[in-house]
């Protein structure tokens, strides 16, 4: 996702009103529900500024290193097929 820093805000602000209401609710619940009525979650929730290549780097797979460099092996068993 990508934003600009005042957008960013507006969604922090809006996930902060979403847990102080689920924590008032929670809070009610708690005071109105006998126990065995209650049932216990748990949220999270992360949000931040992250450079795009730090969470999804680009480039080839460490374990695919070189294999451009060499022709494939015919899977064991089977013959190469005809050029």
């Amino acid at each position: 996702m990508v934003e600009t820093s005042e957008t960013a805000e507006m969604v922090r602000r809006e996930a902060q009103e979403l847990a102080d209401r689920a924590k008032l609710l929670a809070h009610h619940d708690q005071q109105s529900t006998p126990e065995v009525g209650l049932v216990g979650y748990k949220w999270t929730f992360a949000f931040g500024a992250t450079p795009f290549p730090a969470i999804m780097p680009i480039g080839p797979h460490p374990r695919d290193a070189g294999a451009f460099d060499r022709p494939a092996a015919p899977a064991r068993g089977r013959r190469p097929l005809p050029a």
